[in-house]
């Protein structure tokens, strides 16, 4: 499977150069790819070559539609030409940006976008979508089964596994979700403080993985923390876990792609403010965006186990 995209600046879209440049690259990152990028190299020469001649060229973003990235992309494995697809197009949605496809001479319809670019050789016409994308996402039920755990674990700061908390824990061997760290925390008689702090921001983690499951139809915004009391739904996972795992069936690829690049930059603009002793931009909080993120590089990357996921932005 190969392709070649544009990803273009419509006129009058002003934006974060530098935050949409480290978005996309953490993006491409992600899967290993090395892109032919552009981010306007060839405006910004010719823009130094007329200031050397007194002219004062206009920035792009001050109006006028460029190129910002191209990406010429072949040989790679299939699956991950298609996550990658699908990423590219949330990010695309969620700045408002033109995904052409120069073969064809013509944009990509991000509303719907299907699996693959409209111009690619690779794919059957007759497969199935939703079979394409149960590749690129962990499994439904390894969903809820990481859900239940973070129930747990989360529940664990509040109560002792003494408790009705444990018994629940162990009638349904949801003790056999846990990541190492997760035993070992909800198995210890006194736990830090420090841990119970760092389990209890796994609420953010769990919120995503319920809206990926359908549990819950919106999140808080990036500076509400979630409130599990709130959900009734927790109910059922509580009273037939087994049974939330069996039903278990997750949002599409573009819906967890686009959420996790809707918190792309305002993410980038947090830790960036952390790292310049600037205090956070309004209506951000970095905490909340990581573990939040946390959950979605995870549903992203089918295989990778819990504890080994690296949030970059």
């Amino acid at each position: 499977m190969s392709f070649d995209l544009s990803v273009v600046v419509p006129a009058g879209v002003t934006l974060d150069r530098q935050a949409l440049a480290d978005q996309f690259l953490s993006i491409t990152e992600r899967f290993e790819l090395e892109p032919v990028l552009g981010f306007g190299a060839a405006f910004e020469e010719l823009k130094a070559s007329a200031a050397k001649m007194g002219i004062d060229l206009p920035n792009p973003e001050d109006g006028e539609e460029w190129e910002f990235a191209a990406i010429e992309l072949s040989g790679h494995d299939e699956g991950v030409l298609e996550a990658f697809y699908a990423a590219l197009v949330a990010f695309c949605r969620q700045h408002a940006l033109r995904l052409h496809d120069p073969q064809l001479g013509e944009d990509v319809d991000l509303e719907s976008p299907g699996v693959h670019p409209p111009g690619y050789e690779g794919l059957d016409e007759d497969d199935d979508d939703d079979e394409n994308d149960a590749d690129l996402l962990q499994p439904p039920q390894d969903v809820a089964r990481r859900a239940l755990a973070l129930l747990a674990v989360v529940e664990r700061v509040y109560q002792s596994p003494a408790d009705g908390l444990g018994r629940w824990v162990r009638d349904h061997g949801v003790d056999a979700y846990f990541a190492p760290a997760e035993r070992a925390f909800f198995f210890t008689q006194e736990p830090a403080r420090a841990d119970r702090i760092k389990f209890s921001w796994r609420a953010e983690s769990l919120a995503v993985l319920l809206w990926s499951l359908g549990v819950v139809d919106q999140l808080p915004s990036f500076t509400t923390r979630v409130e599990l009391a709130r959900i009734d739904a927790l109910a059922n996972m509580y009273v037939d876990p087994q049974a939330f795992i069996d039903g278990a069936t997750l949002r599409s690829v573009d819906d967890l792609y686009f959420l996790d690049g809707e918190m792309g930059v305002p993410h980038w603009r947090a830790r960036d403010a952390r790292f310049r002793g600037r205090p956070p931009p309004p209506g951000i909080d970095e905490g909340i965006l990581q573990e939040r993120r946390y959950a979605t590089v995870w549903l992203t990357q089918p295989g990778a186990s819990w504890e080994e996921i690296s949030v970059d932005t």
